[in-house]
């Protein structure tokens, strides 16, 4: 179903996916189909729907329903898994009753997973800890990190991925590009005001 893979603008991470179901995905001309899928842009909602059993077309329909009604994913896909959904009907029936609902969950209500920043990023570390680094104090490494991307406009995702990005050398390019001395210090000082 994957029809590219594309990045935000100027990063080189292609965290992107479009999946096409409504013509074929191989199809590279525009045709007439009007909505030929859905553009993935929050891969912690792909997993949550993975996860959910059911088939990957009715999950990225579902989606899909998601995004039209306004209603936050995992919140969905969490419902999806309680509810066993055996088609689209189902899933959409299920989708529809958390639209409707007053009291619906939003991400901040749905656990642990979700980050402080985003619910597109996990709040839990993903590429496992380092050597000899307990996951208490990876999942510390984690969410700096996040705040890190969050704070400078870096995709978080593509500085979770450049571990050599360190504070220290983010510090000296931003001194570079504003001409003023930044110390890592100074920056940690900023990201962790995001964190408290």
């Amino acid at each position: 179903m994957v029809h590219r893979n594309r990045s935000c603008f100027a990063c080189p991470f292609p965290c992107l996916s479009f999946v096409k179901y409504n013509e074929s995905p191989r199809m590279i001309a525009e045709s007439d189909v009007a909505e030929p899928g859905l553009l993935l842009t929050n891969p912690q909602a792909v997993a949550a729907f993975y996860r959910t059993g059911l088939e990957a077309e009715t999950a990225m329909r579902s989606l899909e329903v998601c995004a039209r009604l306004g209603v936050d994913p995992l919140s969905a896909a969490s419902a999806l898994e309680q509810n066993r959904p055996q088609n689209l009907e189902q899933a959409k029936a299920v989708i529809e009753s958390l639209a409707a609902a007053s009291d619906r969950a939003d991400a901040s209500q749905v656990g642990a997973d979700v980050a402080p920043f985003s619910p597109w990023m996990p709040n839990a570390v993903t590429f496992g800890a380092n050597e000899g680094q307990t996951e208490a104090a990876a999942s510390d490494d984690w969410k700096q990190r996040n705040a890190l991307g969050y704070t400078l406009g870096i995709c978080p995702l593509l500085l979770l991925a450049t571990p050599f990005l360190d504070q220290a050398v983010l510090a000296n390019l931003l001194s570079l590009g504003w001409g003023e001395k930044i110390d890592s210090e100074k920056l940690e000082e900023v990201v962790s005001l995001c964190l408290d």
